[in-house]
């Protein structure tokens, strides 16, 4: 499904974002240019992460609503089964 793939893909970049964001909190600065440098580079990465995460939760929102959509359309003899004799 397209959603899956996108939101697979959402995943994989936040995992190599948040590496990258490790990476370059672990690098060592010298003096004050570096880190106002060091420290504009994280904010970025921060933003990208949680920009990710949003998309990913929108994706998987969207994702549940289609899924819930496509079993209330199904017609499924079981479910009006259980229906009727309350399981």
């Amino acid at each position: 499904m397209q959603i899956e793939r996108e939101v697979r893909e959402f995943r994989k970049e936040l995992a190599e974002v948040q590496e990258q964001r490790k990476l370059l909190r672990f690098q060592p600065c010298r003096g004050d240019a570096e880190l106002r440098q060091k420290d504009g580079a994280l904010e970025e990465l921060d933003k990208r992460i949680e920009s990710l995460k949003g998309k990913a939760r929108e994706l998987g929102r969207k994702r549940r609503e289609i899924m819930s959509e496509a079993a209330q359309k199904t017609d499924c003899p079981a479910r009006s089964f259980c229906r009727s004799r309350k399981i």
